[in-house]
């Protein structure tokens, strides 16, 4: 996991430093991350055509996402909440 992140840390922040760095790592550039993740969604764009691609976000619920999978059955329960910061960090050490 170390090497992950130290890989993700320099390609999000267009700064090699994080590969070598001792711990603590340096801090991150938010502007530079920021940057990096609307040029890598830019490229999406670019790359996918639009009937394959879906702009989502999880606070629309089922179904767009049921009706972009073609989904009959949607679920009408609601949709899970699990991002939260500490299910985050279990995610990232499991």
């Amino acid at each position: 996991m170390d090497k992950y992140f130290r890989w993700l840390f320099s390609v999000v922040n267009r700064d090699n430093k994080y590969l070598t760095a001792p711990y603590p790592l340096p801090d991150q550039s938010k502007k530079d991350a920021i940057g990096t993740y609307e040029a890598h969604n830019r490229r999406v764009r670019e790359v996918i055509p639009a009937e394959q691609l879906l702009e989502y976000s999880v606070k629309q619920g089922w179904k767009p996402l049921c009706d972009f999978l073609e989904v009959e059955n949607c679920p009408t329960t609601p949709f899970p909440k699990s991002n939260s910061a500490r299910s985050v960090q279990i995610q990232a050490v499991a």
